[in-house]
């Protein structure tokens, strides 16, 4: 009876650990089947984190590369605003000056004509000769008045055309922003 015991337990212990070495071994096959498919995990995670990272530095391209023509387009409306106020400036001077010598010039018609009014005859001549004058003069300040308002509109139309330059770059540059913010 203690024989059949022994044997019975020796028995039920080897049953046992065969059925435990094959739990073992259908635990370790489930863990090695986890392992590789959070291996694949992680790897599609790298290459997607590889992906993403590429479209970063992309963008960051774009904005820099945006940001720099925004600042170039910047410089050049800057430049053109300082030609056209030059422009400008150089254009009053030169009208100052034409009002000037258009006064200088009334004041001698009105000095001569005072000294000639004894002679009927020399003061007429002198009167047309002075009145051709002022009215080629006239007719100079108002040439130049007008290529002065022809300057003026032709300098407004750039301005809006710069105008409308600056707030397409705007809007490209709110674009990039958007694009980087997708991007993070």
């Amino acid at each position: 009876l203690t024989l059949t015991l022994i044997l019975t337990l020796t028995l039920l212990l080897q049953a046992r650990r065969k059925e435990e070495r094959g739990s073992l071994s259908a635990r370790t096959t489930g863990k090695l089947h986890e392992l590789e498919q959070t291996r694949n995990r992680l790897e599609d995670a790298r290459l997607t984190l590889t992906a993403l990272s590429k479209r970063r530095a992309q963008t960051e391209q774009q904005v820099t590369a945006r940001t720099a023509e925004r600042a170039s387009a910047r410089k050049e409306e800057g430049r053109r605003t300082e030609e056209v106020a030059a422009r400008k400036e150089r254009d009053c001077e030169r009208l100052e000056e034409a009002q000037r010598a258009a006064q200088v010039i009334k004041v001698e018609f009105d000095d001569k004509r005072n000294r000639w009014s004894s002679g009927l005859e020399a003061r007429k001549k002198r009167q047309q000769l002075e009145e051709t004058r002022v009215r080629g003069l006239q007719e100079r300040l108002a040439s130049e008045l007008n290529e002065l308002s022809s300057a003026e509109a032709s300098a407004r139309t750039r301005l809006a055309a710069l105008d409308e330059q600056r707030v397409a770059l705007l809007a490209r540059a709110e674009n990039a922003e958007e694009l980087m913010r997708e991007a993070e």
